[in-house]
């Protein structure tokens, strides 16, 4: 099952390494969307594109949940 999940491993890693060579100091944000766009994908079928792009649709998809979960 693994061997399945490399072309979106191998897709994801060139992307990071297209982002870090543009722009090196959003080092973090580049990691942060690589890390959600690699999870979303191999979860959810969908990738996430740009850091600006992750918080609407994680309130989307984790909003469900989030109803749930009593607040303390």
């Amino acid at each position: 099952m693994a061997v399945s999940y490399t072309p979106i491993q191998t897709f994801e890693a060139k992307q990071l390494s297209v982002d870090l060579l543009n722009t090196p100091k959003d080092f973090y944000q580049h990691n942060r969307r690589y890390s959600a766009s690699l999870i979303m994908q191999l979860i959810y079928g969908h990738r996430i594109p740009t850091c600006l792009f992750l918080i609407p649709l994680l309130v989307r998809v984790l909003m469900p949940s989030l109803i749930l979960i009593p607040f303390p």
